[in-house]
């Protein structure tokens, strides 16, 4: 049996009942404690396309700027690094507590010192930015990180929005999150995302569209899943504790226009290597090209 077969296998096991997934979110939380530690370049690249477009489309001047990140994951990075630059009032959203003090800690220390190799902001901007990391160097709590954010935290388990108000925030965004959404509620939740919008406000997000279980077996393709049914998929390969969707570039751009959102500017990285000796499934094969290549998904949307 090839890695990829062994990995998917695995994560199956972990997802059999509630106690095999607590072990195994206590166990990913446990042995990656010391690996989050360290500052991944991408976050800075990521976060800065998040700076460039706010700025792009003056976000920032909005007064009493709101901002919704949906899965902040272990160290609410992006919207703490968007708060070194911008005030707002923000809300941080997630469907577990992965949440790690230590790790947002230490990247933070890092990024303040990768900031002054960085090119693009003012002086006064570099000078709020390193005042706020010396409060978050000193914090105990993450509730004292939520106070020098002006933020809140919220969680819910179904990835529901219910508790937040309508016609609020002046830009949701996420970076690696929406592929993880479930494929069922996948389209009700970008619903969501319109509702609590103010109008003329934009929705961010960029979603890695790879196979995911190719992290663990790199000598498959990036697009290895598209070999594969959903019945085949489904009985062998998808798992709960590392879910991701299969969505397409080609669709997610359909649901959010179905949902109500005006497309401002949308694109992929893409290789047709990746296609490389892949017999795709007959479901996937209505696809664009762009959209079967596609390993990384940006988009930008605005409520009208």
């Amino acid at each position: 049996m090839n890695k990829y077969f062994l990995t998917a296998l695995a994560l199956k096991m972990f997802s059999m009942n509630s106690v095999s997934k607590a072990l195994y979110r206590k166990l990913g939380n446990t042995v990656g404690s010391n690996q989050r530690l360290n500052l991944d370049a991408a976050y800075l690249d990521r976060g800065k396309w998040l700076y460039n477009h706010i700025k792009q489309y003056e976000i920032d001047q909005t007064k009493d700027m709101r901002f919704l990140e949906l899965g902040t994951g272990w160290m609410h990075f992006f919207s703490t690094y968007l708060r070194l630059f911008f005030d707002f009032e923000g809300t941080l959203f997630d469907v577990w507590d992965n949440r790690q003090l230590n790790a947002l800690k230490s990247n933070f220390s890092q990024v303040a010192r990768q900031l002054s190799k960085e090119s693009g902001f003012s002086d006064e901007e570099l000078e709020q930015a390193k005042s706020i990391i010396n409060k978050i160097e000193r914090v105990n709590s993450f509730d004292e990180v939520y106070t020098i954010l002006n933020c809140k935290y919220h969680m819910s388990p179904n990835g529901s929005l219910d508790m937040l108000p309508e016609n609020y925030y002046d830009l949701i965004f996420s970076i690696d999150v929406l592929e993880h959404v479930s494929a069922t509620h996948l389209q009700d939740s970008i619903k969501e995302y319109f509702g609590v919008l103010k109008p003329g406000s934009y929705t961010m997000h960029q979603i890695g569209v790879d196979d995911h279980l190719t992290h663990y077996a790199s000598k498959e393709s990036q697009k290895n899943y598209l070999k594969f049914s959903d019945r085949q998929w489904n009985l062998l390969y998808q798992n709960d504790v590392q879910y991701f969707n299969r969505v397409s570039y080609d669709q997610f751009r359909e649901y959010f226009i179905k949902s109500g959102f005006r497309e401002v500017q949308t694109y992929v990285t893409r290789d047709k290597n990746e296609l490389k000796n892949i017999i795709i499934a007959e479901q996937f094969r209505n696809q664009s090209v762009e959209s079967l290549e596609a390993t990384r998904v940006f988009l930008i949307y605005q409520k009208p």
